[in-house]
């Protein structure tokens, strides 16, 4: 399996290196749907609000895809790299990132390309930023910080130490991001200050997930990030 997404009415797809994406009923575990189209490993999943999901695989192109029929409805293409991360931004423009180390900003009403943020190495992970930001991880050992709004790279945080494969927010202002090549951890950044602040050790092989997951554990640390990680 290759991606994850958390649907509507307790359903989950997910995204497998045989190019196919499966929906399955989290009561029952049983798949109840399975997408066809894509001709590569299917690398990226994000919902949208209408029922519609996004797909994005290492054939180098986007696929929106109707939840209720199964139908796919839709194809973005014009990046020149296998797309690795999804982002849907509060406007409802999808930013795509992919190997060809670009993050595209498309329109989903009429498939154009609106913007397009340049300056990394190969773009590994994405995340929607309070402000109206977008945070971006790279195999060139950076994070990057986006304004939306103007499409300038506002901050970068260098990361030295391997590849940026997983970026994940937390609620009180820091940032959480796993590394895939030597070192094996997940940091936590202070974004106003661009500080690490934390740093958690422990896995085995390259991280390659991040989500944050409500616990009762009590104040100050009411959320926990959990991880994934290749052995």
């Amino acid at each position: 399996m290759t991606a994850l997404a958390v649907l509507p009415d307790g359903l989950t797809a997910s995204g497998w290196e045989d190019s196919k994406i499966r929906l399955w009923d989290l009561a029952t575990g049983a798949e109840v749907t399975l997408l066809k189209g894509h001709s590569g490993w299917v690398t990226a999943l994000a919902p949208l609000p209408d029922g519609h999901l996004t797909s994005g695989a290492d054939d180098s192109t986007i696929r929106l895809w109707d939840l209720a029929t199964g139908a796919e409805v839709a194809q973005l293409e014009g990046h020149a790299g296998g797309i690795t991360a999804l982002a849907l931004l509060p406007d409802g423009r999808l930013a795509s990132g992919s190997y060809d180390k670009t993050i595209r900003l498309s329109d989903l009403t009429t498939g154009a390309e609106v913007a397009r943020l340049e300056g990394h190495g190969g773009v590994t992970a994405l995340a929607l930023l309070p402000g109206g930001r977008l945070a971006s991880g790279s195999l060139d050992s950076t994070i990057r910080l986006w304004d939306l709004a103007t499409g300038a790279e506002v901050a970068q945080l260098e990361c030295l130490g391997g590849g940026v494969t997983a970026l994940a927010p937390l609620p009180d202002g820091p940032l959480a991001f796993g590394f895939w090549n030597r070192t094996i951890t997940i940091r936590l950044w202070d974004l106003a200050t661009g500080a690490e602040v934390a740093r958690l050790e422990g896995h085995g092989g390259g991280l390659t997930a991040l989500a944050l997951c409500p616990t009762a554990v009590s104040p100050p640390a009411p959320w926990t990030a959990r991880s994934g990680c290749g052995t």
